[in-house]
């Protein structure tokens, strides 16, 4: 019995043109209704290079510290302390503005005239953690559409308090 040696090619390195083609991404994140999604463009960035070259506000850095060193599928905010949690908007917002790249995110703002905090949470989830971390978001996304949305068929199966009872002890099922 002979064995044919397999003689592998080289590996030859990506070419900057290669490189600077790779540099964004059309990626869905949720639209404005349950159900809908969004295309937009999106480029990856670095918290760890724009923490190093200053690219993120002072008063920012504790919490792109806290989510540049989360594991993958670890909630950070569940190690932040209240002042942090209420910082954590102003660097989700800091850093879509820095990975919309089509549209913009000042444009997306205009022309809809808000963005979502579900939407600043998708772009967020890619731009630092990639495709992986978006495709949990997406399921999550999905398993919710999948219970009826968000409320869109609680009235289907909820029952109603008697009026003026807060207690929902009182209602038997």
């Amino acid at each position: 019995m002979s064995e044919e040696l397999k003689v592998e090619q080289p590996l030859q390195v990506t070419s900057l043109e290669s490189l600077g083609q790779s540099k964004t991404r059309v990626e869905a994140i949720p639209g404005f209704e349950p159900g809908t999604l969004i295309n937009v463009r999106l480029k990856r960035v670095s918290l760890y290079d724009m923490i190093a070259s200053g690219q993120i506000p002072n008063e920012l850095l504790s919490v792109a510290y806290a989510m540049a060193t989360s594991p993958l599928g670890e909630n950070p905010v569940k190690r932040m302390d209240p002042e942090d949690v209420t910082r954590l908007g102003d660097l989700t917002i800091h850093i879509a503005k820095t990975a919309m790249v089509e549209p913009s995110y000042e444009q997306f703002k205009e022309a809809a005239g808000a963005i979502t905090d579900e939407q600043l949470t998708a772009i967020f989830l890619y731009a630092t953690k990639g495709v992986q971390a978006l495709k949990l978001f997406r399921s999550q996304f999905e398993f919710t559409q999948t219970l009826g949305g968000y409320g869109k068929n609680v009235g289907q199966s909820a029952k109603r308090l008697p009026t003026g009872t807060d207690d929902v002890r009182s209602v038997r099922t």
